[in-house]
C-alpha cells in the first residue's frame, strides 16, 4: 500500500488542562473517574476526595451538582479540543482542500486528541458515555460539544462528494462516522481494561492506522452505486 507523505511525527502530549487551580483539578480528576467508571458511579464526593481537597462538599460549592460539572468538564474538552479542530477543518474548506485533507482533519478530534492531548484518551471515552447515558440533559451536553465539529466535517465531505446521491451518501457517512466514534472509544477501553491506558501504540503507528482508515473511508466513499444482487441476499 503507497505510503501518504505527511505522516505526522511523534510529539509531547499538551494538558487538557493547565492551570492549578482548584476547580482546573477537580475538572481533570472528574474526567479520570468518570473515563475509568462510567459517569453514574462516580459521586461528587469522591471526585473531591480523590482530587486531594480537604472539603468533601468541594464539587457542590465550584459546580452546584454533577450536570453542572458536567457541563463545565464538556465545554473545557470542546475549548481545547473540538473548537481548535473546528477551525483547521473551516480553513481546509477555505483552502479548496481534497477529500483526503478533509477527513484527516474531520477525524483528528477523535483518532488523534489521545495523543495530542494527556487526557485525550478519556475524553474520548467520556463522550461515548454520554452518548448513551440515560440522562437527557447529559446526552445533550455531549452533542453540544462534538456537533459544531461534526456538522462542518459532513457538510465539508458532502461538498466533495456531490454525485452520489443523499440515501447512498448519508448510509456511507453513518458507517464511517460509526466506525470513526465507537471504534476509537472501544479500542481505547480495551486498553483500559488492561489497565495498559498509558500503553497506547505509539504516534507513528496509530497514524499509519488511521492512514489505512482513511484509505478505506475515501475509497468507500467514493464507489460507485451498486444495485443490490439479491441472489447473494437471499429472503430466509
Amino acid at each position: 500500500m503507497a505510503k501518504h507523505k505527511g505522516t505526522p511525527r511523534a510529539r509531547v502530549a499538551r494538558p487538557v488542562f493547565d492551570g492549578d487551580s482548584t476547580q482546573d483539578r477537580l475538572l481533570a480528576t472528574a474526567l479520570k473517574l468518570f473515563a475509568a467508571r462510567g459517569i453514574k458511579d462516580v459521586s461528587l464526593r469522591a471526585i473531591s476526595a480523590e482530587a486531594g481537597s480537604r472539603n468533601t462538599r468541594a464539587c457542590q460549592y465550584h459546580f452546584k451538582n454533577k450536570l453542572g460539572l458536567m457541563s463545565n468538564l464538556l465545554r473545557h474538552i470542546h475549548e481545547r479540543i473540538w473548537q481548535p479542530s473546528e477551525k483547521r477543518l473551516q480553513e481546509a474548506i477555505s483552502t479548496e482542500a481534497t477529500l483526503r485533507e478533509i477527513l484527516v482533519r474531520g477525524v483528528w478530534p477523535i483518532k488523534m486528541s489521545p495523543y495530542e492531548f494527556d487526557a485525550g484518551a478519556e475524553a474520548t471515552i467520556l463522550l461515548l458515555y454520554c452518548a448513551y447515558d440515560p440522562d437527557p440533559a447529559i446526552r445533550a451536553l455531549g452533542t453540544k460539544c462534538t456537533e459544531p465539529h461534526l456538522t462542518t466535517f459532513f457538510a465539508a465531505t458532502r461538498s466533495r462528494l456531490t454525485d452520489l446521491p443523499d440515501h447512498v451518501f448519508n448510509a456511507r457517512w453513518a458507517i464511517f462516522l460509526t466506525e470513526a466514534l465507537a471504534g476509537q472509544a472501544a479500542r481505547i477501553q480495551q486498553f483500559q481494561i488492561s489497565n495498559k491506558l498509558s500503553e497506547l501504540p505509539s504516534w507513528t503507528e496509530h497514524a499509519e492506522y488511521v492512514s489505512t482508515l482513511l484509505d478505506f473511508a475515501e475509497g468507500g466513499l467514493r464507489a460507485e452505486v451498486s444495485p443490490i444482487d439479491q441472489s447473494l441476499f437471499p429472503v430466509v
